[in-house]
């Protein structure tokens, strides 16, 4: 319960400063930039998981109760 309010925090803190660092409420600011910054991150979001998956996931099969 804590891991997934922790994540879900995590997250809006994260979105919130990728947006704000893209400029989002700057009039000087474009779309695009914002699109492909928030593309960005999901897709290294995916990419991490996908790694660390691939490097513990047999760990965490054998030795499940550690």
């Amino acid at each position: 319960m804590f891991k997934a309010f922790a994540s879900s925090i995590t997250g809006s803190i994260c979105t919130h400063a990728i947006l704000k660092g893209v400029g989002v409420g700057n009039e000087n600011a474009s779309a695009i930039a914002a699109t492909f910054t928030w593309l960005l991150k999901d897709g290294v979001s995916m990419i991490g998981r996908i790694g660390f998956a691939w490097l513990q996931g047999t760990k965490l099969d054998s030795d499940c109760k550690l």
